[in-house]
């Protein structure tokens, strides 16, 4: 599976890409974190469409509140999973 290098935000949509492709448009915390789980990241760099996402459909410039809440979530779900094995 290949790793999420960059995050990126266009038309109301969070944006998530590995080298080859983007996996995921959504503006949903719980996918953008399920993904993030599923493939993990690798020297990730977040676009500046992210902070300035007013001009990529976020009405409230809050795509970055929205991928730092998918991050933080997709955390936890690898702590409990760590957990869970140990």
């Amino acid at each position: 599976m290949n790793p999420i290098y960059f995050i990126s935000a266009l038309d109301g949509k969070i944006l998530l890409h590995t080298k080859d492709e983007i996996v995921k448009r959504s503006a949903n915390v719980d996918e953008l974190a399920g993904v993030l789980v599923k493939h993990g990241t690798k020297n990730c760099i977040i676009s500046s469409s992210v902070e300035f996402s007013d001009e990529d459909g976020f009405p409230d410039n809050d795509a970055m509140d929205i991928v730092e809440k998918a991050i933080d979530k997709a955390k936890e779900i690898r702590n409990k999973t760590k957990r869970a094995k140990s």
